[in-house]
Protein backbone atom coordinates (compact mmCIF):
# COMPACT_ATOMS: atom_id res chain seq x y z
CA UNK A 1 0.00 0.00 0.00
CA UNK A 2 2.51 2.63 1.20
CA UNK A 3 4.24 1.84 -2.54
CA UNK A 4 1.45 3.07 -4.27
CA UNK A 5 1.08 5.78 -2.15
CA UNK A 6 4.75 6.82 -3.02
CA UNK A 7 4.37 6.57 -6.81
CA UNK A 8 1.66 9.47 -6.38
CA UNK A 9 0.08 10.01 -9.43
CA UNK A 10 1.61 7.27 -11.25
CA UNK A 11 -0.63 4.82 -9.68
CA UNK A 12 -3.83 6.91 -9.60
CA UNK A 13 -5.55 4.30 -11.92
CA UNK A 14 -4.49 1.10 -9.43
CA UNK A 15 -5.41 3.63 -6.06
CA UNK A 16 -8.92 4.16 -7.76
CA UNK A 17 -9.15 0.57 -8.80
CA UNK A 18 -8.42 -0.39 -4.97
CA UNK A 19 -11.12 2.37 -3.70
CA UNK A 20 -13.68 1.09 -6.39
CA UNK A 21 -12.74 -3.01 -4.92
CA UNK A 22 -12.94 -2.14 -1.09
CA UNK A 23 -16.05 -0.54 -1.46
CA UNK A 24 -18.24 -3.06 -3.83
CA UNK A 25 -16.55 -5.40 -1.73
CA UNK A 26 -18.58 -4.51 1.08
CA UNK A 27 -21.62 -3.64 -0.56
CA UNK A 28 -21.23 -7.47 -2.10
CA UNK A 29 -21.21 -8.70 1.63
CA UNK A 30 -24.55 -6.85 2.16
CA UNK A 31 -26.52 -7.85 -0.80
CA UNK A 32 -25.12 -11.25 -0.22
CA UNK A 33 -26.31 -11.42 3.41
CA UNK A 34 -29.99 -10.47 1.61
CA UNK A 35 -29.71 -12.97 -1.15
CA UNK A 36 -28.78 -11.15 -4.02
CA UNK A 37 -25.42 -12.27 -5.54
CA UNK A 38 -25.10 -9.41 -8.02
CA UNK A 39 -21.47 -8.87 -9.65
CA UNK A 40 -21.31 -4.80 -9.16
CA UNK A 41 -20.41 -4.11 -13.26
CA UNK A 42 -24.31 -6.03 -13.84
CA UNK A 43 -25.63 -3.54 -11.27
CA UNK A 44 -26.02 -0.58 -13.53
CA UNK A 45 -27.00 -2.64 -16.19
CA UNK A 46 -30.43 -3.76 -13.98
CA UNK A 47 -30.74 -0.30 -13.01
CA UNK A 48 -31.16 0.96 -16.19
CA UNK A 49 -33.51 -1.29 -17.69
CA UNK A 50 -35.63 -1.15 -14.41
CA UNK A 51 -35.95 2.72 -15.50
CA UNK A 52 -36.19 2.83 -19.05
CA UNK A 53 -37.44 -0.63 -19.86
CA UNK A 54 -36.48 -2.67 -22.77
CA UNK A 55 -33.37 -1.23 -24.39
CA UNK A 56 -31.06 -2.20 -27.16
CA UNK A 57 -27.49 -3.35 -26.22
CA UNK A 58 -26.14 0.13 -27.47
CA UNK A 59 -28.19 2.39 -25.92
CA UNK A 60 -27.94 0.84 -22.78
CA UNK A 61 -23.60 1.58 -23.56
CA UNK A 62 -25.03 5.32 -24.05
CA UNK A 63 -26.94 5.29 -21.01
CA UNK A 64 -24.72 4.22 -19.03
CA UNK A 65 -21.22 5.81 -20.45
CA UNK A 66 -20.06 2.14 -21.18
CA UNK A 67 -18.04 0.69 -24.25
CA UNK A 68 -19.96 -1.59 -26.53
CA UNK A 69 -17.68 -4.49 -25.59
CA UNK A 70 -17.62 -4.32 -21.61
CA UNK A 71 -21.63 -3.78 -22.10
CA UNK A 72 -22.21 -6.81 -24.18
CA UNK A 73 -20.42 -8.85 -21.35
CA UNK A 74 -22.10 -7.66 -18.46
CA UNK A 75 -25.26 -8.61 -20.81
CA UNK A 76 -24.48 -11.76 -21.53
CA UNK A 77 -23.84 -12.45 -17.57
CA UNK A 78 -26.75 -11.30 -16.69
CA UNK A 79 -28.63 -13.76 -19.41
CA UNK A 80 -26.97 -16.67 -18.46
CA UNK A 81 -28.01 -15.82 -14.96
CA UNK A 82 -31.79 -15.59 -16.36
CA UNK A 83 -32.05 -11.98 -15.75
CA UNK A 84 -32.69 -10.76 -19.34
CA UNK A 85 -34.36 -11.71 -22.10
CA UNK A 86 -34.18 -10.26 -25.75
CA UNK A 87 -37.28 -9.16 -27.26
CA UNK A 88 -37.75 -7.89 -31.33
CA UNK A 89 -39.49 -4.52 -31.81
CA UNK A 90 -41.68 -3.75 -34.84
CA UNK A 91 -38.47 -2.15 -36.53
CA UNK A 92 -36.70 -5.59 -36.18
CA UNK A 93 -34.60 -4.23 -33.64
CA UNK A 94 -33.65 -6.71 -30.85
CA UNK A 95 -33.88 -5.31 -27.04
CA UNK A 96 -33.25 -6.24 -24.01
CA UNK A 97 -35.74 -6.70 -21.21
CA UNK A 98 -35.56 -7.53 -17.46
CA UNK A 99 -37.53 -11.09 -16.44
CA UNK A 100 -39.15 -11.72 -13.95
CA UNK A 101 -36.13 -12.79 -11.69
CA UNK A 102 -33.86 -9.68 -13.43
CA UNK A 103 -37.37 -7.50 -12.17
CA UNK A 104 -36.85 -9.25 -8.73
CA UNK A 105 -33.60 -8.74 -8.39
CA UNK A 106 -33.32 -4.78 -9.15
CA UNK A 107 -36.90 -4.47 -6.91
CA UNK A 108 -34.22 -5.97 -3.81
CA UNK A 109 -31.34 -4.24 -4.88
CA UNK A 110 -33.63 -1.09 -4.72
CA UNK A 111 -34.63 -1.25 -1.00
CA UNK A 112 -31.06 -1.62 0.27
CA UNK A 113 -30.04 1.65 -2.05
CA UNK A 114 -31.35 4.18 0.42
CA UNK A 115 -28.39 3.03 3.21
CA UNK A 116 -25.99 2.34 0.76
CA UNK A 117 -26.61 5.99 0.17
CA UNK A 118 -26.66 7.35 3.24
CA UNK A 119 -23.15 5.38 4.16
CA UNK A 120 -21.60 6.71 1.12
CA UNK A 121 -22.45 10.15 1.58
CA UNK A 122 -21.14 9.38 5.36
CA UNK A 123 -17.85 8.15 4.14
CA UNK A 124 -17.89 11.11 1.31
CA UNK A 125 -18.12 14.09 4.25
CA UNK A 126 -15.77 12.41 6.30
CA UNK A 127 -13.22 12.43 3.60
CA UNK A 128 -13.32 16.48 3.10
CA UNK A 129 -16.25 17.04 0.79
CA UNK A 130 -16.40 17.76 -2.54
CA UNK A 131 -15.08 14.27 -3.83
CA UNK A 132 -17.91 13.66 -6.22
CA UNK A 133 -17.02 16.96 -7.53
CA UNK A 134 -13.40 16.16 -8.10
CA UNK A 135 -14.34 12.87 -9.59
CA UNK A 136 -16.78 14.32 -11.93
CA UNK A 137 -14.32 17.13 -12.87
CA UNK A 138 -11.57 13.90 -13.21
CA UNK A 139 -14.12 12.59 -15.75
CA UNK A 140 -14.82 15.53 -17.51
CA UNK A 141 -11.47 16.29 -18.39
CA UNK A 142 -11.17 12.74 -19.83
CA UNK A 143 -13.54 13.50 -21.85
CA UNK A 144 -12.12 16.57 -23.25
CA UNK A 145 -8.70 14.69 -23.61
CA UNK A 146 -8.35 11.06 -23.15
CA UNK A 147 -5.34 10.03 -20.99
CA UNK A 148 -3.94 7.92 -24.56
CA UNK A 149 -3.77 11.47 -26.30
CA UNK A 150 -2.51 13.11 -23.13
CA UNK A 151 0.42 10.26 -22.73
CA UNK A 152 1.43 11.07 -27.03
CA UNK A 153 2.10 14.73 -26.10
CA UNK A 154 4.92 13.25 -24.14
CA UNK A 155 5.63 9.05 -25.36
CA UNK A 156 6.17 9.12 -29.47
CA UNK A 157 3.72 6.41 -31.08
CA UNK A 158 5.93 3.48 -32.15
CA UNK A 159 4.47 2.54 -35.76
CA UNK A 160 2.29 -0.48 -34.50
CA UNK A 161 0.31 1.67 -32.37
CA UNK A 162 -1.43 3.37 -35.28
CA UNK A 163 -3.59 0.70 -37.31
CA UNK A 164 -5.23 2.34 -40.79
CA UNK A 165 -8.33 -0.33 -41.95
CA UNK A 166 -11.09 0.01 -44.70
CA UNK A 167 -14.64 0.96 -43.95
CA UNK A 168 -16.68 -1.45 -41.32
CA UNK A 169 -20.68 -0.85 -41.11
CA UNK A 170 -19.70 -0.08 -37.29
CA UNK A 171 -17.81 2.45 -38.10
CA UNK A 172 -19.95 4.55 -40.24
CA UNK A 173 -21.04 6.59 -36.96
CA UNK A 174 -17.41 7.74 -36.62
CA UNK A 175 -16.84 8.84 -40.10
CA UNK A 176 -19.94 11.10 -39.63
CA UNK A 177 -19.03 12.24 -36.03
CA UNK A 178 -15.52 12.80 -36.46
CA UNK A 179 -15.85 14.80 -39.64
CA UNK A 180 -18.95 16.97 -38.23
CA UNK A 181 -16.52 17.89 -35.13
CA UNK A 182 -14.57 20.12 -37.32
CA UNK A 183 -16.62 21.08 -39.76
CA UNK A 184 -19.34 22.39 -37.63
CA UNK A 185 -16.63 24.36 -35.83
CA UNK A 186 -15.41 25.96 -38.51
CA UNK A 187 -17.82 26.30 -41.15
CA UNK A 188 -21.59 25.10 -41.64
CA UNK A 189 -22.43 21.98 -42.87
CA UNK A 190 -23.58 22.16 -46.58
CA UNK A 191 -25.53 19.46 -49.00
CA UNK A 192 -22.25 17.73 -50.30
CA UNK A 193 -20.92 17.18 -46.58
CA UNK A 194 -24.46 15.80 -45.62
CA UNK A 195 -24.89 13.60 -48.75
CA UNK A 196 -21.58 12.14 -48.15
CA UNK A 197 -21.69 11.59 -44.07
CA UNK A 198 -25.09 10.10 -44.12
CA UNK A 199 -24.38 7.29 -46.59
CA UNK A 200 -20.73 6.44 -47.05
CA UNK A 201 -20.93 3.19 -48.15
CA UNK A 202 -23.74 4.19 -50.98
CA UNK A 203 -22.53 7.41 -51.59
CA UNK A 204 -18.54 6.47 -51.56
CA UNK A 205 -17.87 2.66 -51.64
CA UNK A 206 -20.32 1.14 -53.63
CA UNK A 207 -18.62 3.96 -56.26
CA UNK A 208 -15.87 2.25 -56.67
CA UNK A 209 -13.96 4.74 -53.54
CA UNK A 210 -12.84 3.88 -50.42
CA UNK A 211 -12.87 4.75 -46.28
CA UNK A 212 -10.25 4.59 -44.19
CA UNK A 213 -9.99 4.88 -40.61
CA UNK A 214 -6.76 5.55 -38.02
CA UNK A 215 -7.59 3.34 -34.68
CA UNK A 216 -5.43 3.66 -32.06
CA UNK A 217 -5.93 0.71 -29.18
CA UNK A 218 -8.74 0.28 -31.01
CA UNK A 219 -10.13 3.88 -30.76
CA UNK A 220 -11.23 5.58 -34.19
CA UNK A 221 -9.62 8.80 -33.99
CA UNK A 222 -9.48 9.77 -37.55
CA UNK A 223 -10.84 8.68 -40.92
CA UNK A 224 -10.45 9.86 -44.48
CA UNK A 225 -11.94 8.81 -48.00
CA UNK A 226 -10.63 8.26 -51.53
CA UNK A 227 -13.91 9.31 -54.14
CA UNK A 228 -13.43 7.93 -57.64
CA UNK A 229 -13.87 10.46 -60.31
CA UNK A 230 -12.88 8.46 -63.05
CA UNK A 231 -10.39 8.48 -65.16
CA UNK A 232 -7.01 7.35 -62.89
CA UNK A 233 -8.43 10.56 -60.82
CA UNK A 234 -9.34 10.09 -57.18
CA UNK A 235 -10.74 12.97 -54.98
CA UNK A 236 -8.65 12.59 -50.94
CA UNK A 237 -11.94 13.97 -49.01
CA UNK A 238 -13.53 14.57 -45.45
CA UNK A 239 -9.80 13.67 -44.52
CA UNK A 240 -10.47 14.83 -40.25
CA UNK A 241 -8.70 13.76 -36.93
CA UNK A 242 -10.75 13.88 -33.27
CA UNK A 243 -9.83 16.82 -31.65
CA UNK A 244 -8.11 15.12 -28.63
CA UNK A 245 -5.53 13.36 -30.74
CA UNK A 246 -4.35 16.15 -33.36
CA UNK A 247 -0.87 17.20 -33.84
CA UNK A 248 0.14 13.55 -33.39
CA UNK A 249 1.37 12.14 -36.78
CA UNK A 250 -2.20 10.60 -37.36
CA UNK A 251 -3.19 12.82 -39.66
CA UNK A 252 0.07 12.24 -41.68
CA UNK A 253 -0.35 8.52 -41.63
CA UNK A 254 -4.19 8.68 -42.75
CA UNK A 255 -2.94 10.96 -45.88
CA UNK A 256 -0.05 8.66 -46.64
CA UNK A 257 -1.87 5.45 -46.60
CA UNK A 258 -4.49 7.08 -48.90
CA UNK A 259 -2.24 8.18 -51.22
CA UNK A 260 -0.51 5.07 -51.53
CA UNK A 261 -4.21 3.10 -51.58
CA UNK A 262 -4.86 5.60 -55.03
CA UNK A 263 -1.32 4.42 -56.46
CA UNK A 264 -2.42 0.50 -55.60
CA UNK A 265 -5.54 1.69 -57.41
CA UNK A 266 -3.65 3.01 -61.03
CA UNK A 267 -4.65 6.00 -60.33
CA UNK A 268 -2.71 9.07 -61.96
CA UNK A 269 -3.45 11.98 -59.90
CA UNK A 270 -5.47 12.83 -56.39
CA UNK A 271 -6.93 16.40 -55.93
CA UNK A 272 -8.38 17.94 -52.65
CA UNK A 273 -10.85 20.73 -51.11
CA UNK A 274 -8.89 22.89 -48.30
CA UNK A 275 -9.11 25.93 -47.24
CA UNK A 276 -5.86 28.43 -46.95
CA UNK A 277 -6.99 28.76 -43.30
CA UNK A 278 -6.69 25.39 -42.15
CA UNK A 279 -2.81 26.21 -41.79
CA UNK A 280 -2.15 22.75 -40.04
CA UNK A 281 -3.54 20.62 -43.47
CA UNK A 282 -2.27 23.25 -45.33
CA UNK A 283 1.48 22.38 -44.38
CA UNK A 284 0.81 18.84 -44.22
CA UNK A 285 -0.07 18.60 -48.08
CA UNK A 286 2.65 20.65 -49.19
CA UNK A 287 4.75 18.47 -47.27
CA UNK A 288 3.13 15.15 -49.28
CA UNK A 289 4.09 16.92 -52.29
CA UNK A 290 0.56 18.69 -53.24
CA UNK A 291 0.41 21.74 -55.34
CA UNK A 292 -2.45 24.44 -55.64
CA UNK A 293 -3.87 23.70 -58.86
CA UNK A 294 -4.59 26.42 -61.68
CA UNK A 295 -7.80 25.25 -62.54
CA UNK A 296 -10.84 26.21 -58.89
CA UNK A 297 -13.61 24.85 -61.16
CA UNK A 298 -14.25 22.27 -58.57
CA UNK A 299 -14.10 24.39 -55.57
CA UNK A 300 -17.30 26.04 -56.59
CA UNK A 301 -19.38 22.81 -55.55
CA UNK A 302 -19.04 23.99 -51.95
CA UNK A 303 -20.46 27.45 -50.60
CA UNK A 304 -17.38 27.49 -48.13
CA UNK A 305 -13.94 29.24 -49.35
CA UNK A 306 -12.39 26.32 -51.47
CA UNK A 307 -8.47 25.61 -52.52
CA UNK A 308 -8.46 22.61 -55.12
CA UNK A 309 -4.71 21.42 -54.70
CA UNK A 310 -3.38 17.84 -56.86
CA UNK A 311 -0.66 15.39 -56.22
CA UNK A 312 0.54 13.77 -59.62
CA UNK A 313 1.09 10.17 -58.34
CA UNK A 314 3.43 9.63 -61.84
CA UNK A 315 6.02 12.47 -60.12
CA UNK A 316 6.40 11.19 -56.84
CA UNK A 317 6.94 7.13 -57.09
Amino acid sequence: MEILRELGALALASRLRRLADRLDRDVAQLERSRGLDLEPRWKPVLWVLARDGALTSAEIADALGLSRGDTRQAVSALERRGFLERRRDPGAKQRLALTAVGRDAAARAETLRTGILAATQELLSEAGGGSLDRIAALEAALDDTPLAARLRQHIRFEPHEIEIVGYRPAFRRHFERINREWIEALFAMEPEDERLLADPNGQIIRRGGEVLFALVYGLVVGTTALIDRGGGHVELAKMAVTRPWRGLGIGRRLAEAAIERARQRGAHRVTLLTNAHLRRAMVLYLSLGFTAKTDQESAARMARPSLVMELHLDETV
